[in-house]
């Protein structure tokens, strides 16, 4: 009686997209976007690319 479709999209949630995404006051969020911020500019600019 259990299906594969059903408990998939319920517990696919709560596994960790839904904790990190829906907890951002838990502080998870700022060490993500710090090392993310000086990583995304550099790329784009193509310096490391040249330098490379």
């Amino acid at each position: 009686m259990i299906t594969v479709t059903t408990p998939q999209p319920i517990n696919y949630p709560p596994l960790t997209p839904a904790t990190t995404a829906g907890s951002p006051s838990s502080g998870n969020t700022t060490p993500a976007v710090a090392p993310a911020a000086p990583a995304v500019p550099p790329v784009p600019d193509g310096r490391i690319n040249t330098y490379a």
